[in-house]
């Protein structure tokens, strides 16, 4: 038997309802069959996105069977907000943080070592071997 691989959605791509309206948005995923969603532009300001409360969003998920495969982030959340972010994550049940465009830094040889180079301090700061 063929195993089946989950398909995820990436908010981004319906920005108009979610901004509208977050669980009708997740419902209607639902209703399609969708099985996983992503947020994206999450910053680390606040334990919040899109005005709600990383609490109530999950709930969202649960009620609908939805579960948050990946976010992206800004390049600010794991610099300045990596606390904030890792629990946030926590809270969605979520792995898999994804910086999906850092224009200044991804135009350049320099910019993109300097990218490496806080994705990886924010790695070895947050490395559980080591705690």
């Amino acid at each position: 038997m063929a195993r089946q691989i989950p398909i995820g959605f990436q908010l981004y791509t319906v920005r108009g309802e979610v901004g509208q309206s977050l669980p009708n948005a997740i419902a209607q995923l639902a209703k399609i069959g969708y099985v996983a969603a992503e947020p994206w532009g999450y910053d680390g300001k606040e334990l919040a996105w899109m005005g709600h409360p990383a609490k109530d969003i999950r709930k969202m998920y649960d009620d609908h069977g939805i579960r948050c495969c990946g976010i992206h982030l800004a390049t600010v959340a794991l610099q300045e907000n990596l606390e904030r972010t890792i629990e946030f994550n926590r809270i969605l049940g979520n792995d898999f943080l994804v910086i999906a465009a850092d224009k200044p830094r991804m135009s350049s040889v320099a910019g993109i070592a300097e990218l490496a180079g806080i994705l990886n301090e924010a790695a070895e700061n947050n490395d559980p071997r080591k705690s």
